[in-house]
């Protein structure tokens, strides 16, 4: 939560895959929160139809903890994503229904 409200405060609410910021920014998250100045996430309100927030932040991390430990189940994740969702494969961006 820490890294989302950070990169939502810069603007890169859609980025939020470490590996894709500066060596900059990297470096201003640390100090903030070494500071204990990192910014506060915005409550998010979940829209018709979505559980909230935190459960579907809940099976994102499953999924990736899932192509994490075996490169089967990633392999089968790819598969589906790229047969049913346009080939989107971060669960982030799936509905918590998919």
């Amino acid at each position: 939560q820490q890294w989302w409200a950070f990169c939502e405060s810069e603007g890169k609410n859609n980025r939020r895959d470490p590996q894709r910021h500066t060596l900059d920014s990297l470096r201003r998250f640390f100090e903030a929160r070494e500071k204990g100045t990192l910014p506060k996430l915005r409550p998010q309100l979940a829209s018709a139809g979505q559980p909230d927030p935190e459960t579907h932040q809940y099976w994102v991390q499953k999924v990736k903890d899932a192509q994490r430990a075996s490169a089967d189940v990633k392999q089968k994740w790819w598969d589906y994503c790229d047969k049913s969702s346009g080939g989107f494969r971060d669960p982030q961006r799936h509905s918590s229904k998919s």
